[in-house]
């Protein structure tokens, strides 16, 4: 299936509000900009960004329900206090779309960018840190954030590091400010790319608006 068919069926057939269809839509575009800067494939990360939220509307209780069928160990290991859409949505769009659609994207990578999309997996890929910061640089809302030019200017000079911990940081301290259970990855994947960032962590500490 086409990039093109594929958006076909989500303006007709997902059930998608408008305002979602076109943040997934700009989603896209961004994706497969940020992937030439990166060296990754554009058409795959294309599709991530398409079909990332294709269950962001249902119910938690829908997206339960899919992992219960499908990854049930993923869902098991889950802390209770996190089964929530924030981090549901993610490994449940990846199981539906891996049962109606891997002959046509043939990509597994697609699959588990779209399933480690909030950011709470180790050893997260290029392909899924890139929706995990893109998809947070285009607010279905329309309204921005603290440091989002940041990021975004870090994105677009292939600088994937440190847009991700910059984006990591803020949203450790968003869902602790507006009381958004923090999965434990996140705090565990700032460290890890402070280390591995070494001086240049500090500097962006340094940067963030107050």
């Amino acid at each position: 299936m086409s990039l093109e068919k594929f958006r076909l069926y989500l303006s007709q057939k997902s059930h998608l509000s408008k305002d979602r269809f076109r943040h997934c839509q700009q989603v896209a575009g961004m994706m497969s900009l940020v992937a030439r800067k990166l060296g990754l494939n554009y058409i795959n990360a294309s599709i991530c960004g398409l079909l990332h939220d294709f269950v962001r509307e249902k119910s938690k209780e829908r997206m339960i329900s899919i992992l219960q069928e499908s990854d049930p160990m993923l869902l098991e290991q889950m802390p209770p206090e996190c089964r929530t859409k924030v981090y549901l949505h993610g490994p449940a769009a990846a199981a539906l779309i891996n049962r109606m659609w891997m002959r046509d994207i043939k990509s597994m990578d697609v699959i588990e960018a779209i399933r480690q999309q909030a950011g709470t997996f180790s050893d997260m890929a290029p392909l899924s840190r890139c929706l995990y910061v893109c998809k947070a640089l285009v607010p279905v809302n329309g309204t921005s954030f603290p440091m989002q030019r940041d990021i975004q200017q870090l994105m677009m000079q292939g600088k994937l590091d440190e847009a991700d911990l910059l984006l990591s940081m803020y949203i450790e301290q968003y869902y602790s400010e507006n009381e958004i259970p923090i999965h434990p990855m996140i705090p565990k994947r700032i460290e890890e790319l402070r280390k591995k960032l070494g001086q240049s962590s500090e500097r962006l500490s340094q940067q963030r608006e107050p």
